[in-house]
């Protein structure tokens, strides 16, 4: 599971950069680190990593009249945090992404091979990975919280994000 601070400084930095305000970045990259709260009651993505739940969040962004656009703004603002938690957890490690839809699990891959050797060489790799889902056994919980990198870079996305909205370069 990556961890806590990318959960929240990757759909911050995506967020800021699309234009919303730092209050709508704050409210919804916290949103963000909710649907990893599914471990507390033994059963960790399904349905809070389904890009297909988020689906229904968007589809009420577009159903609201005109009139609701703060709303619709803010429902915007939230399915896109809550989508950019499932893509990373896809990079990361397998996910139920496609939850109910397709009931596998899976994973994204990507490898950028580089050789400086006679012929030069860049072979890009890509490739979706497919496994069976089996839910996990929850004797602890156990996970990384922080890392030196990932903090890193999260304080970097954040801090970046805000100079960009708050117009300081």
């Amino acid at each position: 599971m990556p961890e806590p601070a990318i959960h929240f400084s990757v759909p911050f930095a995506l967020l800021a950069f699309l234009g919303f305000g730092p209050n709508f970045c704050f409210i919804a990259s916290a949103v963000a680190l909710l649907p990893d709260l599914d471990v507390l009651f033994r059963r960790h993505g399904s349905a809070t990593h389904s890009l297909l739940t988020y689906v229904l969040i968007l589809a009420l962004a577009f159903l609201l009249p005109a009139q609701a656009t703060r709303a619709s703004d803010c429902l915007t603002a939230i399915w896109i945090a809550l989508s950019s938690h499932v893509l990373i957890d896809l990079f990361d490690k397998y996910c139920l992404a496609l939850w109910p839809a397709v009931k596998d699990e899976l994973s994204i891959s990507m490898e950028l091979d580089v050789r400086f050797d006679s012929p030069f060489r860049i072979s890009p790799r890509f490739g979706i990975k497919r496994r069976r889902y089996v839910p996990p056994h929850f004797g602890e919980l156990e996970g990384r919280l922080a890392t030196g990198l990932g903090v890193l870079i999260s304080v970097l996305l954040v801090l970046l994000s805000l100079m960009h909205v708050t117009r300081l370069f």
